[in-house]
């Protein structure tokens, strides 16, 4: 009810008090924290004492929190960590903030798997890992900033992101997921065996090295070993294109051994290719029985 007219004006505190009361009442409903959240919004920010305004920045944030308005609560804790650094609310602006970036990629996932909203949450997150950098919400928070650039094909963002996870938590939750996404992202770097024969092979080796981990995803085991076949197969194509351009220059010894890196690969599609050529210009070809996977 509104006040009567000549009253005296409620002090700030009291007010502060009150919204918080309503927002412990209304934990599953809507009704009771609108009410706080309107309370919140009249009260005098310059009339409280710095505690009460940090109090008040923290209320202000739930509210928005608890009515899923997560940008609007970052955006009231944004500035707080620079603000108030030895702040005894800290780490309750911590846990919001992050739990306002996550809440946005939950919430941007639709039912056909397409994501929305990626801008604000990569915002948000970004800012987190600036200003909170100790955070034991940080393995989460990079783990949904490289989900974001997997999302938006972003693959050398990815690598960065996950690698970065894998630093800091490496023996943590997210480590095949990491590893899976920075090793499928080298493969997808790729254009083909016209890319060059450095990115070709580091995206060997990152497949390679997750290959030989304990996988309990069957998916990302089915697509690690295609994605495994496809890049041999570009490798020993670019080798052969490598090869012919050494012959063409007539320097059969720095063809040879590019000729030669497909006879280790008993199965290798270009095996017959490369011992063609090998005879071509009078070099032996030292094929043997293994792998070089």
């Amino acid at each position: 009810m509104g006040a009567c007219a000549g009253s005296p004006i409620q002090h700030p505190t009291i007010s502060l008090i009150e919204a918080e009361k309503l927002l412990q009442k209304g934990k599953g409903t809507t009704g009771k924290v609108r009410q706080a959240l309107a309370i919140l919004e009249k009260i005098r920010v310059d009339q409280l004492d710095e505690i009460d305004q940090q109090r008040y920045l923290i209320d202000l944030s739930t509210a928005h929190f608890m009515l899923q308005e997560y940008w609007e609560a970052f955006v009231t804790l944004k500035n707080f960590p620079r603000d108030f650094p030895s702040s005894n609310y800290l780490a309750k602006a911590e846990e919001l903030e992050f739990n306002a970036g996550s809440r946005i990629a939950e919430r941007g996932r639709n039912i056909l798997g397409i994501w929305r909203d990626l801008d604000d949450t990569v915002a948000i997150l970004e800012h987190f890992l600036l200003f909170y950098p100790t955070s034991n919400f940080i393995p989460d928070a990079l783990r949904i900033l490289g989900e974001a650039a997997w999302l938006d094909k972003d693959y050398d963002e990815v690598i960065s992101r996950f690698s970065e996870l894998l630093e800091k938590d490496p023996r943590g939750i997210w480590k095949e997921l990491a590893t899976y996404r920075i090793a499928m992202a080298n493969f997808y770097k790729l254009t083909g065996p016209d890319y060059d024969l450095e990115a070709l092979e580091a995206a060997r080796r990152e497949l390679v090295s997750f290959l030989k981990t304990n996988i309990h995803n069957p998916k990302y085991l089915e697509n690690a070993r295609k994605a495994l076949a496809v890049t041999l197969n570009w490798i020993d194509q670019k080798n052969i294109k490598i090869a012919d351009f050494y012959i063409r220059v007539s320097k059969p010894k720095s063809a040879a051994i590019y000729l030669q890196k497909i006879l280790r690969r008993p199965d290798s599609e270009f095996r017959d290719q490369a011992i063609r050529r090998l005879r071509q210009i009078g070099e032996p070809a030292r094929g043997f029985q293994g792998s070089n996977r």
